[in-house]
């Protein structure tokens, strides 16, 4: 073969794998921090934490249980979900000041139960999961509550999860169908239409998240049995699946990094399969490190806090 056909094939494979170090107008995120939910209080609460595990610090110390922590993308503020009687999505600064209740409050805030925030791009608006009646839908609110729409509408069907693709055009969720309803990742536009399926198969596919440059979505596929779950990525257009996690344990909720250079998730690897500590691994699946490191403890829902 060619030098020129060998370089060119070694430099495709680089690009699918993902193990180049993405774009150069990418930020540089060596400051961000890590949130993520944990039990160490003996209540769920919202902690923050160096990338190495490092300079741990509580932000959250309330009655209810708070989780799934979602830092706005200017790294201001955190919206997080609390348990304490129906499901509602809460706002505070960066530091865990100033915490304000964005649902189930007063008039004209969005009545019904929420959960499981994605900051638009501009950290203007809210992506939610919210429910109404029997099945939950995808709304969006903006950043104060405030006039909340249901972005899918379907009583049909079951919609979760969503997350805000970087360039503010795409919504990746999960949507429940099918009989058995099984969950699968779907890609839709940032106003509720032109619904795409990108996974299927007897399998259950969870926690969708983008790639800094929106051209990538990892997701967690569990089997059917509950046993097993892996951490797995595909290009947005539903092709390039391919495994990042290999171990025999359960891992979930992936997120990316600003730069695309490392993933945070969950891994019960290690654990009993009731606790999972948050463990990082490289945007290729390898290098895995955990960053908790504590059996005992149930720690999950981990985000990037982007650090200016």
């Amino acid at each position: 073969m060619p030098k020129s056909v060998r370089c060119a094939c070694a430099a495709l494979l680089i690009a699918l794998l993902g193990c180049s170090d993405g774009p150069t107008d990418l930020p540089d995120a060596s400051r961000d921090r890590i949130v993520f939910a944990s039990g160490a209080s003996g209540n769920s609460d919202i902690y923050a934490m160096d990338q190495d595990g490092g300079a741990l610090v509580q932000l959250t110390a309330m009655p209810s249980q708070d989780t799934q922590p979602a830092p706005s993308p200017d790294g201001t503020r955190i919206a997080f979900s609390s348990v304490e009687g129906p499901d509602y999505i809460s706002v505070m600064n960066a530091d865990g000041s100033g915490v304000t209740r964005l649902t189930g409050g007063p008039l004209g805030r969005f009545p019904g139960e929420a959960a499981s925030p994605s900051w638009s791009p501009d950290s203007r608006k809210i992506l939610f999961t919210g429910t109404l009646g029997d099945n939950s839908d995808l709304f969006v609110m903006n950043a104060d509550g405030s006039s909340w729409i249901n972005l899918t509408n379907d009583d049909t069907v079951r919609e979760d999860v969503g997350a805000w693709s970087p360039d503010g055009r795409h919504i990746a969720f999960v949507r429940w169908a099918g009989l058995p309803a099984l969950p699968h990742i779907h890609v839709m536009d940032a106003d509720g239409h032109n619904v795409r399926q990108l996974t299927s198969g007897d399998v259950l596919d969870f926690w969708p998240a983008w790639s800094p440059d929106s051209r990538q979505i990892v997701f967690a596929r569990e089997s059917l049995d509950g046993m097993i779950r892996r951490i797995l990525a595909l290009g947005a257009g539903g092709t390039g699946l391919r495994e990042l996690t290999h171990n025999q344990a359960r891992d979930g909720e992936p997120s990316w990094s600003r730069d695309g250079k490392r993933l945070l998730f969950t891994s019960t690897l290690g654990s009993s399969t009731h606790t999972a500590d948050v463990w990082t691994i490289r945007g290729d699946g390898l290098q895995a490190v955990n960053l908790t490191g504590t059996p005992g403890l149930h720690e999950v829902s981990p985000r990037w806090l982007p650090v200016p």
